[in-house]
């Protein structure tokens, strides 16, 4: 069977049975009208990300069918990323003006691979409500282009975009950090999704009880040391949303592509031969094909 068939027919089943459970599904198509929702949309990004950033900023003004109060670029102390800020309207935030501690804070390393970056990134993106001034932001990894029109609500439902990335630790962690597992047996790792502050608030509240300690260090004590991706925070706040108030997401099909990083010299003529399958690029660092 053709692959493309056979991932069809399993999404097609996924979707069959996750209705039966409730959850909300959308047409999986470009947006035909813009939201009225206000957004922010927060980038977190360092210097190796240069190549990639101006055009993920780009595409986000052009597709994101939303009133876009500010972008924010959350970035260590870079003169070069700075100049791309100031080039492209944005607001440079520094890293560790926001969070009581920093990367080198945190000890994780799994076979002599150092992930503290990694896990301290998905901190900043969790923490970006200290700063954004709409009640709602949107999160998008800094090698992510969204190459067609989207909104990340319709009709007072939030937009969730979920893919094919699950990863049995991302589930486990949520449920020692919650004590309860997802509700939908999804992965809603699709390198960006909308974050509602009132909603994150509670999440990171719910966490602090459960735990007697601080969000993040309750984070830090669960996740599993001796796995190389051990939290999601799309997983995490995705679904802890679906599990507040299913009626009030809908949830579409990722439709993401990934790229080597050398095909960003040629975006456009990539923009063009995908985006009417795909809602998004991905120019992956690890992709060498």
């Amino acid at each position: 069977m053709n692959e493309s068939i056979r991932k069809f027919k399993k999404r097609m089943l996924r979707k069959r049975a996750l209705r039966k459970l409730g959850f909300c599904f959308g047409k999986d198509q470009s947006a035909e009208s813009p939201s009225s929702l206000k957004i922010d949309i927060v980038i977190p990004a360092i210097e190796k990300d240069l190549d990639t950033l101006p055009y993920v900023i780009d595409f986000a003004r052009l597709n994101v069918l939303h009133p876009i109060s500010n972008i924010y670029v959350i970035s260590p102390d870079s003169e070069k990323i700075k100049q791309v800020c100031t080039a492209k309207g944005c607001i440079q935030i520094h890293e560790e003006s926001f969070l009581p501690f920093r990367k080198s804070d945190i000890d994780y390393r799994v076979g002599g691979v150092d992930r503290a970056g990694w896990m301290y990134q998905q901190f900043l993106k969790l923490s970006a409500n200290c700063f954004c001034t709409e009640e709602n932001y949107l999160v998008l990894d800094s090698d992510t282009l969204l190459v067609r029109p989207q909104v990340f609500e319709r009709r007072g439902q939030y937009v969730f975009n979920f893919s094919d990335e699950y990863n049995k630790p991302y589930f486990d962690v949520y449920q020692r950090l919650l004590g309860y597992p997802p509700t939908c047996p999804v992965s809603l790792v699709s390198h960006h999704i909308i974050v509602n502050k009132w909603l994150l608030g509670e999440l990171k509240s719910d966490l602090e009880k459960r735990s007697g300690l601080a969000w993040y260090e309750a984070v830090l004590l669960a996740i599993d040391r001796s796995e190389l991706s051990c939290f999601s925070e799309y997983e995490t706040y995705g679904h802890y949303v679906l599990g507040r108030m299913k009626e009030g997401v809908c949830l579409e099909y990722w439709y993401n592509h990934s790229l080597s990083p050398e095909c960003i010299a040629e975006v456009y003529t990539y923009a063009v031969k995908y985006g009417k399958k795909y809602k998004s690029l991905s120019f992956h660092s690890w992709n060498t094909d």
